[in-house]
């Protein structure tokens, strides 16, 4: 009982919404932050599942499988809790005045935007200019600690 006490504590500090990481290439040097740089590319940060290609069978080690568990549990603090991002995003946001509420959600809607029409541009130039676009709205979004 104590240990699932425990596990549902840990999972519930566990629930807050993960940082963007980001990939800079500077001089053909790659460097990872959660600061944006310009031309950053976002990078996905969730774990492989070690699902084997071939056969489509499902492998996974030890730490695989606590991840799982992990999750598993999240689900049900969220079910039970009511936790989730947009709500986690909507209570970090309800000290900000209203001006910077609707930046935020400004900012939301624009790095979505200009995320998906980077992946089709295939223009150097208008890249460079895309990405510098997207650089000051990430950084006008953590700025304003959205």
């Amino acid at each position: 009982m104590k240990r699932l006490i425990l596990s549902a504590l840990l999972c519930v500090s566990g629930l807050a919404s993960a940082e963007a990481v980001y990939k800079c290439t500077d001089n053909g040097k790659v460097s990872y932050s959660n600061e944006p740089c310009l031309g950053a590319q976002r990078v996905d940060t969730m774990a492989t599942r070690g699902l084997d290609k071939m056969s489509g069978v499902q492998r996974s080690g030890k730490d695989v499988q606590a991840e799982k568990d992990h999750e598993s549990m999240q689900r049900v603090m969220q079910s039970v809790v009511g936790k989730n991002y947009r709500r986690d995003r909507a209570i970090k946001r309800q000290y900000h005045t209203a001006f910077d509420k609707a930046q935020c959600e400004r900012l939301d809607s624009q790095i979505e935007a200009l995320e998906k029409e980077e992946s089709y541009i295939k223009n150097k130039v208008q890249l460079e200019v895309l990405q510098a676009e997207l650089f000051q709205r990430r950084k006008a979004f953590k700025d304003l600690d959205c």
